[in-house]
């Protein structure tokens, strides 16, 4: 019991402290000191026997704390049973009370601590020893220059940096650079937090000075004077007799006797105007003279080179041209010089000279080759003139056609240009030779002979008449004869005498036989046959089939017929006859809703009705697909030729299968139904006479009292329409609040589907809020129930709630085994206790102990144990103390 005083002398002694004197002057007295067994003496002051009586305990010195610095960040160690820690900044400074363990200093501050006693059992330690807290100063820049560009490292710690120009006004720097200008002095130092880092020193100045551009170097190429690109030049300035212009190019055109110097342009920031190249001067280049030769009438020459054209003269006059070469008519000279562009290059001086003169030609030598004189072509010759009988003609080709008798002599013509005609050549005579008479054989009808070298034609003679022919054939009918005769030319060749002469007579042709194969009556080709005539039901008809088709009944004969050319038509065949066959009707069967059936290839398509009655359509499938109730029949469609249409089907009807009702499940408001796999879609209506409509979904939201009626869509071929589901939502009646109180307010848990709730206190008006909360007075009694929206929800039942003054509890049930030191509870049985919570000593960590349950305590130690209830009737115990004393001597009860 005596530790469990000086516990609370503590607690008293800490509280005092953090008020200050007077309320401990006030309240607080020194409880005496009793004996061991806890009990109250005998009124006299306590035992005695006791030879202490009346001593103060002596306090026990606090150990001072070590401070350590991580950076600006002071922090020590707690120290065993100090109640609090005083400190001061500077060794007069304020004193200062914190609960903390750390502190945050500034530049140039030194700070001292020490723990605070309870004043009980524990005094004051000594100030610890003194810590100063000294900011780093920042590193100086280090600063380099990159043409114009002042340049540092970024430093740790440092938050921004500033410069100065010139020893101007210092300038905040927004990067870790600045840029310069020519002659500017650059100075920079970094600017640091003023708690961790302190202010750099300024770096070594920096100055920055242009560069010189280098001087361009300038070489002629051509009429074009080019110079060196000066590396970071901008542009260049260039000097032509005394004027100066500036360019972005590294050349520029000259004329004759113009001199041109160069300088490079900086950009006035980095770089300066660089200094005068070389000078150099442009003279016009004269051409070189021509060397001209002649190859026939024409006269050339070399091209010269950079010439852009020539000037030629003849017979003093002068003229210009782009070509290499001229022309020249007999007797004519010529002379020639290059034309230079006056850029580059000036004209050159006259070529040599030349003088034309026309050659005479070749006389032709002339050769007989049947009635046709030729020649070889002479040389260089434009054409020839040849005189027959004294007459003279211009010869289109080397040659010439002589007819019986006829002389000639030719020669050749110049072109007058480079070439005079040349002399006549000898003179040669032509006559004509006698055709060979032809031999006529007969190839059929067709009478052929052969043919007679150097006859243009033929004449033929036919019953006394004669014609003419290019042929070596002619057809003959039946009984005529010929002969033949060769045509000359009447140039080199003359007419032959009469041929052999033959008859021609006509042949008669097989008769065919016939045969029957289904309904196509057949024959085997007559050789030599150019057709057929068949007759059927007494008509005859031509053909060049070998087969006629026949229809039911009808009998047919053929006879081979004749071109009456070479053959002429043979005799009547044999005479066939054809019945047809009737089709076997469809043997069908249902899938499905689809009326199938084998297809008999004998059938050229298929029909069908539907119903006895129905209109008869064709199809040329094997299936046709039905609608609900429709009755179908089939038949076979012969060809009409071979085959027969069959007799009618048997009937087979199609009936749909009607869908299953929707079944349907409740979610809240929600009416929801099953997925038919065989449904199409939902159609459902609100009430019996509700509008009709097509479900986007499988749910419909209802209000309290509809009713609803929801049907499967089917197909309409395999599936039918369901009947309608119906079904009525009656809206669920909302559960009543069951409201607990803590400190006054009463609170409830929402209630799912409420809109608001209806109140009542102690009999009064009723009331209405969409809160959750209300303020109770003590002792009183509340009505509540939730409100629903009358449509998915209907208010509750009234609740019945009073409220009294909350009960504090005790810990109750609580045991301690001596011999095990394990202390028990248990409050399953206590009511508006929810559970226990304990720790071990006054500053053990609090531990859920549940409803029921133990913990095992060494010797001396204290469990403090407290019974947690619902804040509202019943409110958390007080801590009840239980030490643990293997002689039984431990103290129990509140504190």
């Amino acid at each position: 019991m005596k530790k469990i005083v000086y516990f609370l002398l503590s607690l008293m002694t800490c509280a005092c402290f953090m008020l200050g004197a007077s309320a401990c002057d006030q309240g607080l007295s020194v409880l005496p000191d009793n004996d061991a067994t806890g009990g109250q003496g005998d009124g006299t002051g306590g035992d005695n026997n006791s030879d202490d009586k009346g001593e103060e305990t002596p306090k026990i010195a606090l150990n001072k704390p070590v401070i350590t610095l991580n950076g600006n960040l002071a922090s020590w160690k707690a120290i065993e049973n100090a109640v609090g820690y005083v400190y001061k900044i500077g060794e007069d400074g304020a004193e200062q009370i914190t609960m903390d363990l750390v502190l945050v200093l500034t530049h140039g501050q030194t700070l001292y601590v020490k723990a605070m006693g309870d004043n009980v059992s524990y005094q004051d330690s000594d100030w610890s020893a003194a810590v100063t807290y000294e900011a780093i100063k920042l590193a100086t820049p280090t600063m380099s220059l990159n043409k114009n560009l002042a340049k540092w490292s970024g430093l740790v710690g440092a938050i921004s940096y500033v410069y100065k120009i010139n020893d101007g006004e210092e300038q905040r720097a927004t990067n870790v650079f600045v840029a310069l200008r020519d002659g500017d002095t650059i100075s920079v130092k970094a600017i640091g937090d003023g708690t961790l880092y302190l202010d750099s020193d300024w770096s070594e100045k920096q100055t920055f000075h242009a560069e010189y551009l280098s001087a361009p170097i300038i070489t002629l190429d051509g009429n074009v004077a080019r110079w060196t690109k000066v590396e970071n030049a901008v542009g260049y300035v260039y000097e032509i007799d005394g004027e100066e212009r500036e360019t972005s190019e590294l050349s520029v055109a000259l004329v004759d006797g113009q001199s041109i110097k160069v300088k490079a342009l900086g950009d006035n920031v980095v770089y300066k105007d660089g200094g005068w190249s070389n000078e150099e001067t442009f003279y016009l280049t004269q051409l070189s003279a021509p060397i001209i030769t002649l190859d026939g009438n024409v006269v050339s020459w070399e091209e010269v080179e950079n010439a852009v054209g020539y000037v030629y003269e003849i017979d003093g006059e002068e003229r210009e041209t782009s070509e290499l070469s001229v022309a020249l008519v007999d007797g004519q000279s010529i002379r020639v010089k290059a034309l230079g562009d006056n850029v580059v290059y000036k004209d050159g001086g006259w070529s040599n000279e030349e003088t034309f003169y026309l050659t005479k030609l070749a006389t032709p030598m002339l050769t007989l080759d049947g009635n046709v004189v030729s020649w070889e072509e002479v040389e260089n010759a434009v054409g020839y003139v040849y005189e027959i009988d004294g007459e003279e003609r211009e010869a289109s080709e080397l040659s010439v056609a002589l007819v019986d008798g006829q002389s000639i002599r030719v020669k050749a013509i110049g072109d007058n240009v480079v070439y005079k005609d040349g002399g006549w050549s000898g003179e040669i005579i032509f006559a004509a030779d006698v055709l060979s008479a032809p031999i006529v054989t007969l190839d059929g009808n067709v009478a052929r002979w052969t043919e007679v070298e150097n006859a243009i034609g033929y004449v033929y003679e036919i019953d006394g008449e004669e014609r003419e022919t290019r042929e070596l054939s002619v057809a003959l009918t039946d009984g005529q004869s010929i002969r033949v005769k060769a045509i000359g030319d009447n140039v080199v060749y003359k007419d032959g005498g009469w041929s052999n002469e033959e008859t021609f007579y006509l042949t008669k042709l097989a008769t065919p036989t016939l045969t029957l194969d289904g309904n196509v009556a057949r024959w085997e080709e007559v050789e030599n046959a150019i057709g057929y005539v068949y007759e059927i039901d007494g008509e005859e008809r031509e053909t060049r089939e070998l087969s006629v088709a026949l229809v039911d009944g009808q009998s047919v004969k053929v006879k081979a017929i004749g071109d009456n050319v070479v053959y002429k038509d043979g005799g009547w065949s044999n005479e066939v006859t054809y019945i047809a066959l009737t089709l076997d009707k469809p043997q069908v069967r249902l899938v499905k809703n689809v009326v199938r059936w084998v297809v008999d290839e004998r059938a050229t398509k298929y029909e069908y009705k539907i119903g006895i009655n129905g209109v008869i359509q064709t199809i040329e499938g094997d299936s046709i697909e039905l609608a609900h109730g429709e009755t179908a029949y089939i038949r076979a469609v012969g060809d009409g030729l071979l085959f027969k249409t069959s007799a009618w089907s048997m009937g087979l009807t199609y009936s749909a299968t009607k869908l299953a009702m929707p079944k349907v499940t409740w979610e809240g408001n929600v009416a929801v139904w099953t997925e038919h796999s065989f449904a199409t879609g939902y159609v459902y209506k609100i009430g019996e006479n509700g509008e009709e409509i097509v479900a986007t979904g499988n749910g419909v939201a209802l209000t309290n009292g509809q009713t609803l009626y929801v049907k499967a869509v089917g197909d309409g071929v395999f599936y039918l329409d369901s009947e309608w589901r119906t079904v009525t939502y009656t809206a669920q009646k909302l559960v009543p609040p069951k409201p607990k109180t803590v400190e006054g307010v009463c609170s409830w848990t929402a209630v799912t589907g409420a809109v608001a709730y209806e109140y009542q206190i102690d009999g009064g008006q009723v009331q209405q809020t969409e809160n959750t909360s209300v303020a109770l007075s003590a002792y009183c009694t509340l009505k509540i129930r939730a409100i629903g929206d009358g449509e998915i929800y209907t208010s509750s039942d009234w609740y019945t709630y009073v409220y009294d003054a909350p009960t504090k509890l005790e810990v109750v049930g609580v045991h301690l085994n001596v011999a095990t030191g394990v202390v028990a509870w248990d409050g399953k049985s206590v009511e508006g206790v929810e559970k226990y919570v304990y720790k071990i000593g006054a500053d053990g960590a609090e531990t859920d102990g549940g409803i029921s349950g133990k913990v095992t305590l060494i010797e001396g130690e204290v469990v403090y144990i407290k019974a947690i209830g619902d804040g509202a009737e019943y409110l958390d115990s007080d801590w009840y103390a239980l030490q643990y004393s293997k002689s039984g001597n431990g103290f129990e009860g509140y504190v």
